[in-house]
């Protein structure tokens, strides 16, 4: 855990909840020496556990701006709090993905102040399941919602609970929003909300198949070409007052980003729009937007023994998988390397693999690993591909040539673990 997290805690003022801020320190401390992760999370426990009015009193004048959807919010949060640096001095925010309740607490309490007399800006990742639930506490006067897809299904049930929990949520809200203005089932999650208060941002997204039905009447929605839907029953249908993104506009975005992917120039629009909001001119945005090469270990090249370079990506569900693989078919690789788990955390049922399309991808030698790779196996089978399998990342690496190019595409708790293996292997690479 790093010196400013330890010595800048805001204090509380009981003997009890210093002491479980000192417990919190002692934990965080540990986890992190031990290698179990950064120490939030734990640090975030105690606190909450020792103070249930935590979060409330710790997101008390802040100026709270929330980012949430199912794939790209840590993301999007990255590119956001990387313009908003640049601009002020006290910017918090849990960078490293740490998206409920705990993780909030320690990101809201971690601050170095730059400027006593300017005002803190918390910039939050927030979990779409949890985020009802932590809405009244910290009190965001700025949403920016991304996308809503399937995501553990065996855990959280269909993505219509989800926009039907925000749009409760929502219920005199009168704070901004900025909002993908492609996405039908966050549309609706903000359907009653007074139409000033919405940004929507057109970001032509091409993931579908969560949002075949309208989820205003249930009916079939059309999509065009540019992926605006409608509803041909009640007429819910993509927003008329699309936020403006000219192809100049969309030029500058994508010439601007280091990370890789279609996905992200659409984490970039809404984020490019969420700090125009702020007053942040585009230039500033540009240039901080080109400072991000890698998110918490999304995207992270590494340079590992025998002139091997690998890049790892990662994929939690259907819309995640089959962007990635767009993505990373493009480029031809020698060697494409799948790590895939079933934990909770990832989702325990792999049935959705069969909504991945991998029988449209080029990608032909293919290495699996991971505790489900059967799963994976047989799925790729099905589709017709060469799979080698192997039981980690140091023999899936050695089946890779010398001098080449591979894409890691992992599952969250392979993503976890491979962004504490793949920073060691570089580093021994590099000491010989």
């Amino acid at each position: 855990m790093n010196d400013s997290f330890m010595q800048s805690y805001i204090p509380m003022s009981s003997i009890r909840n210093k002491l479980a801020v000192s417990i919190g320190k002692l934990a965080a401390m540990s986890s992190s020496a031990l290698g179990k992760g950064t120490g939030e999370q734990i640090f975030g426990r105690i606190v909450d556990i020792a103070d249930p009015n935590a979060l409330k009193n710790l997101a008390l004048n802040k100026r709270v701006i929330v980012i949430s959807s199912t794939n790209g919010k840590t993301t999007t949060t990255r590119l956001i709090a990387q313009a908003f640096q640049k601009e002020h001095s006290n910017v918090l925010t849990n960078a490293l993905g740490a998206n409920q309740r705990a993780g909030l607490i320690a990101a809201l309490a971690s601050s170095k102040q730059g400027d006593n007399n300017e005002e803190t800006f918390a910039i939050l990742e927030v979990d779409e399941r949890s985020l009802p639930g932590l809405f009244d506490e910290i009190q965001p006067e700025l949403l920016i919602f991304g996308n809503l897809s399937r995501d553990q299904l065996d855990r959280f049930g269909e993505v219509s609970s989800i926009s039907k929990s925000w749009q409760k949520m929502l219920e005199g809200y009168k704070g901004k929003v900025i909002a993908n203005g492609n996405d039908p089932h966050i549309v609706f999650s903000l359907s009653n909300l007074e139409s000033q208060l919405v940004t929507y941002v057109d970001t032509k997204s091409s993931w579908h198949d969560d949002a075949n039905t309208c989820p205003k009447c249930g009916e079939l929605l059309s999509w065009d070409k540019q992926s605006h839907f409608k509803c041909l029953s009640c007429n819910f249908s993509t927003p008329d007052d699309l936020a403006a993104n000219s192809n100049q506009l969309i030029e500058e975005v994508t010439n601007s980003l280091k990370i890789p992917g279609k996905w992200n120039i659409n984490n970039a629009l809404l984020a490019l729009w969420a700090c125009r909001s702020f007053g942040i001119p585009d230039g500033t945005i540009f240039t901080s937007f080109g400072e991000v090469k890698e998110v918490s270990g999304r995207n992270a090249i590494f340079n590992l023994e025998g002139n091997k370079t690998v890049q790892l990506f990662l994929a939690k569900n259907p819309a995640g998988w089959n962007e990635t693989l767009t993505h990373i078919s493009k480029g031809s690789p020698r060697n494409t390397i799948f790590a895939f788990n079933c934990n909770i955390a990832d989702g325990k049922d792999p049935s959705w693999l069969y909504d991945v399309d991998f029988e449209s991808t080029p990608l032909k030698n293919i290495i699996v690993f991971g505790e489900r790779e059967l799963d994976m196996r047989l799925r790729l089978e099905i589709a017709g591909k060469k799979v080698t399998p192997t039981i980690s990342i140091t023999d899936a690496i050695a089946q890779c040539e010398k001098n080449s190019h591979t894409n890691i595409v992992a599952s969250y708790t392979q993503f976890l673990k491979l962004s504490r293996t793949l920073p060691q292997l570089n580093k021994e690479a590099q000491s010989k």
